[in-house]
C-alpha cells in the first residue's frame, strides 16, 4: 500500500470533521454547566495556584483535572471568549477522527484500505450524536478522555505487536516504552472522564479476540493489564465519591439489578436507534417512568442483545472474527453508561455514545474492506454528506441557551429543567415577565423544585418585588437547605433591609456548603463592613481574592478599609490591581488618586 493513500486519506478525514464543526466557532456560552466553567475562577491561568485547584475540585460532581487545565490554557490563550474554547474541541475531535483512522488500519489485520478506513472514522466524527459532545463546551471531558483513551490503545497496540512470547524479549527497550507511553495516556484519560474504566477491558477484547494479526499468548494477558485495572479501580471510586459529594448520583442509584438489566437493554437499542436514525436529537431525554419495569419489550430487547452476541461467537467459529471483535468493543465502551452503573442522574445523552462508536466505526471498516463497489461507495458519500448537513443543523441548536432550550422544549414540553434553563436565559437577556412565566411553568409541573424557587426570586427581586422574593428564596430552602445560591439572594435582601446579623447567618451558612463560593464571601465582607467589623470584613474580602483574584470589587472594598487603618501601601496595591482587572472602574482610580 502506497503511504501517500494513507496520508491523503488521514488528511481528508481531518479536515472534513473541521469543516463541519467549524459553524459552531460562532457559538456561545449555554447556561447548562457552563456556569460551572464561568463562575469558577481556580482554573484560570496556568499558575501553581490554578493547578492545584485543577488538581483538588470537585466542582459540578466531576473529578477531571485533565479537562480543568486544558480550561486554564485556553483562558491563558483566549480569555473568557468561547470560540476558543471552542476551537479546542473541535481540534482534539478532529485528531480523534485521526485517531481512529489510525485504530483502523492497526487494529485490523490483512491488506489496508485507507478510503474504507477514512469512510468509517468521519461517520465516528461526522455523526450528529457527536455534536453534543463537541459543541458543548462542558463537555470537554468527552473529546478529551478519549483522545487519551485513543493514544493509549494505539501505544499498546504497538507494545503487543513487538513483545514477544518467553523470558527473552524481543525489541524489549521499545516494547518497555510503548507501554509505558500507554500507561501514561491511560492514566491521562482516568483524570479526565470516568469512562476510562472501560480500557483495560477494550485491551483485554484487543488481545483475546483479534480479527486477524499477531494472537498474544494467554499468560501474557493478565499480568500486563493489572496496571490498567489498578487505574481503572481508582478512576471507578474517584467518580462515585464525586457524584455523591454532589448528590448526583440520582434515582438510578437506587433500583436493583435485575431493573439495571432492564435499563441496559434499553439504553443498547437507544443508542443503537439512534445511531441508524439519528433525527430529534436533544439534549435531554426524559425518563419512561416504567423504564426498568419488566414488560415484553425489555424481555424481547435482552433476548435481541443475547442473540446478536451468541451469534457473532458463532461466526468467529467458522473463521469470521471481525463481527464480535466490533461488537464486544462497542459492548465494552457502552458498558460504564449501560445504567449498569449507578454513577448520574441521566440514563441516556447524545454524549455517552461518543466512545462506543469505536466499535460501530471498526464494524464498518471490516465490513466493507474489500467489498466496497461503486454502489456502495457512492452510497456511503451521499450518506455521509447526509449526516454531515444533520450535524451541522445540530450545532445551530447549541448557538445560546435560547435556541438549546427551545429546542428542547418544542420537542419536551414537560421538560421542567429545560423550562428552569429558558427561563434563566431570559432574564439574563432583561425579559423578566418572560422569565417568571417560564419559572411558575416549571413549578407547576414540579412544586419541588428548589433552583426554579431560587430563580423565581431573583426574577421578582428584579421587578422590586422583595416581599415576595423573599418567600421563594425561604421555600427554595425548604426543599433544598445546602442551595447556596438561595442562602445568599436572601441574604442580599435581608442586608439591603439592614438586618444584618441574619444576613451573615445565611452568608456564613452558604461558605459553609461551599467553601469556594466567592459571590457569598464578597457579600459577607461587605455586609461585616456596615456592621463596623473591619478586621473581620478584611479577612472576607482577603478570602473573596483567594477564590477569584480577578474580584475588582472586593480588591477596592478591601484597600477603601486599609485606607482607614493607615495601611496605605497595602491599600495601593489592591487598587493598582483592582484597575488592572477593570481599567475604566472609575471609583478604585478616584480612590487611588486621593491617597
Amino acid at each position: 500500500m502506497k503511504y501517500s493513500s494513507i496520508r491523503l486519506a488521514a488528511i481528508l478525514t481531518i479536515l472534513a470533521t473541521l469543516l463541519v464543526f467549524i459553524p459552531s466557532l460562532d457559538n456561545g456560552f449555554v447556561n447548562w454547566d457552563d456556569g460551572y466553567l464561568i463562575d469558577s475562577y481556580g482554573w484560570r491561568g496556568l499558575s501553581l495556584r490554578s493547578i492545584r485547584w485543577c488538581f483538588t475540585s470537585l466542582v459540578g460532581g466531576n473529578y477531571k483535572p485533565m479537562v480543568w487545565l486544558s480550561y486554564g490554557a485556553d483562558f491563558f490563550s483566549w480569555s473568557l471568549n468561547p470560540a476558543g474554547y471552542h476551537l479546542t474541541n473541535i481540534l482534539l475531535h478532529a485528531l480523534n477522527a485521526l485517531l481512529v483512522f489510525v485504530l483502523l488500519l492497526r487494529l485490523c489485520a490483512g491488506k489496508k484500505a485507507p478510503w474504507v478506513a477514512a469512510g468509517a472514522a468521519l461517520l465516528f466524527s461526522l455523526h450528529p450524536l457527536r455534536v453534543e459532545s463537541v459543541v458543548w463546551i462542558s463537555e470537554r471531558k468527552d473529546v478529551l478522555g478519549v483522545f487519551f483513551c485513543l493514544l493509549s490503545i494505539l501505544a499498546y497496540v504497538n507494545y503487543a505487536r513487538v513483545r514477544l512470547p518467553g523470558p527473552a524479549w524481543g525489541g524489549a527497550r521499545r516494547a518497555r516504552r510503548y507501554y509505558a507511553v500507554s500507561l501514561v495516556f491511560a492514566a491521562l484519560a482516568a483524570l479526565s472522564k470516568p469512562t476510562a474504566v472501560s480500557l483495560p477491558f477494550l485491551l483485554l477484547v484487543i488481545d483475546l479476540f483479534p480479527p486477524g494479526g499477531i494472537k498474544r499468548p494467554p499468560g501474557l494477558l493478565l499480568p500486563d493489564k493489572l496496571p490498567y485495572f489498578g487505574l481503572a479501580l481508582l478512576t471507578a471510586a474517584m467518580a462515585f465519591l464525586s457524584q455523591a459529594s454532589s448528590h448526583s448520583l440520582g434515582p438510578l442509584s437506587d433500583i436493583g439489578l435485575g431493573q439495571r438489566l432492564i435499563l441496559a437493554g434499553r439504553t443498547w437499542l437507544f443508542y443503537l436507534f439512534r445511531t441508524v436514525y439519528p433525527f430529534n436529537l436533544h439534549s435531554l431525554y426524559p425518563k419512561d417512568p416504567n423504564y426498568a419495569v419488566l414488560t415484553l419489550s425489555s424481555v424481547l430487547t435482552l433476548i435481541g442483545l443475547l442473540t446478536v452476541t451468541i451469534l457473532f461467537f458463532a461466526l468467529r467459529k467458522k473463521g469470521i472474527a471481525w463481527p464480535l471483535f466490533a461488537w464486544l468493543i462497542y459492548l465494552v465502551a457502552w458498558f460504564p453508561i449501560s445504567g449498569l452503573v449507578p454513577v448520574g442522574a441521566a440514563w441516556v445523552a447524545d454524549r455517552f455514545a461518543y466512545l462506543p462508536a469505536l466499535g460501530i466505526s471498526l464494524a464498518v471498516y471490516c465490513g466493507l474492506r474489500g467489498r466496497a463497489t461503486v454502489q456502495v461507495r457512492i452510497f456511503w458519500c451521499v450518506a455521509l454528506v447526509g449526516l454531515s448537513l444533520l450535524a451541522i443543523r445540530q450545532e445551530g441548536y447549541w448557538r445560546d441557551s435560547n435556541s438549546l432550550w427551545q429546542r428542547t422544549i418544542s420537542l419536551e414540553p414537560r421538560s421542567q429543567f429545560a423550562l428552569l434553563n429558558l427561563g434563566n436565559a431570559r432574564l439574563a437577556e432583561g425579559e423578566t415577565g418572560e422569565a417568571i412565566a417560564l419559572f411558575r411553568r416549571a413549578l407547576g409541573l414540579y412544586p419541588g423544585y428548589p433552583e426554579a424557587h431560587n430563580n423565581l426570586g431573583n426574577a421578582l427581586t428584579e421587578l422590586g418585588r422583595v416581599e415576595e422574593a423573599m418567600v421563594s428564596y425561604r421555600k427554595a430552602l425548604e426543599f433544598d437547605p445546602d442551595l447556596t445560591e438561595a442562602h445568599n439572594n436572601l441574604a442580599n435582601i435581608l442586608a439591603f433591609r439592614k438586618d444584618y446579623q441574619e444576613a451573615v447567618r445565611h452568608y456564613r451558612e452558604a461558605l459553609r456548603i461551599d467553601p469556594d463560593y466567592g459571590e457569598a464571601g464578597y457579600n459577607l465582607g461587605y455586609t461585616l463592613d456596615l456592621m463596623g467589623k473591619k478586621e473581620a470584613a478584611i479577612r472576607e474580602y482577603r478570602h473573596s481574592i483567594r477564590i477569584d483574584p480577578l474580584n475588582a470589587p472586593a480588591h477596592y472594598r478591601l484597600a477603601l478599609i486599609l485606607v482607614k487603618e493607615d495601611r496605605r501601601a497595602e491599600a495601593v496595591k489592591h487598587l493598582r490591581r483592582a484597575l488592572v482587572i477593570r481599567p475604566d472602574f472609575q471609583e478604585a482610580r478616584r480612590a487611588l488618586d486621593n491617597i
